[in-house]
């Protein structure tokens, strides 16, 4: 990454937060629900079997409601798992798999108590993210876990939630970021 480009992608990265964490926790939860809902919507929802969420954290969309709608439907809700050397891995929670913070206080299941799902099985990928543009670009926190792990997720599509407030009007990209197949914000 030139110093230029990362510059930039730090100064996006201060502004969406700010617009994030500018939001009440009223808001934010409101907004989540909007969120979950419109997704639950969607064609592409609806048609897949396998499904890679996230769990919140910070001000993140919260995809808490979505996931208990998905999983009542009988769809395979998985969660990823940060690990060294940016690698991640997709892991569906077995019923009573507890949910522990990891890398970056990220919460994953247990890999014991999880099942491995191989990223050409998975659907749809729903990708937190620090901000987005109109363009479908998605920044990240600037670890590369998504844009590492995306490709392997042949048959996927790819959406980032997100709420407004992320919006921002050209993100800096380079060759190596992957341009989402949508965004749901509400």
């Amino acid at each position: 990454m030139t110093d230029k480009i990362s510059e930039i992608k730090l100064r996006q990265r201060k502004i969406a937060v700010a617009g994030r964490n500018s939001l009440s926790d009223e808001n934010r939860r409101l907004y989540s629900e909007l969120i979950c809902n419109k997704l639950s919507e969607l064609n592409e929802i609806k048609e897949a079997k396998t499904i890679l969420s996230y769990k919140a954290i910070g001000s993140e969309v919260d995809l808490s409601e979505f996931d208990k709608i998905m999983q009542s439907l009988g769809k395979i809700v998985a969660y990823p798992l940060s690990e060294e050397g940016n690698k991640m891995t997709a892991l569906f929670p077995k019923p009573k798999s507890n949910f522990v913070r990891g890398k970056y206080g990220i919460l994953a299941p247990q890999i014991k108590d999880s099942e491995i799902i191989n990223p050409e099985d998975i659907d749809i990928v729903i990708t937190p993210l620090v901000a987005f543009d109109d363009d479908n670009n998605r920044l990240g926190h600037g670890c590369g876990y998504y844009d590492a792990y995306l490709p392997a997720c042949k048959r996927a599509y790819i959406i980032g939630a997100a709420f407004t407030a992320q919006r921002l009007g050209k993100i800096a990209i380079e060759p190596h970021d992957i341009k989402l197949h949508r965004i749901v914000h509400e």
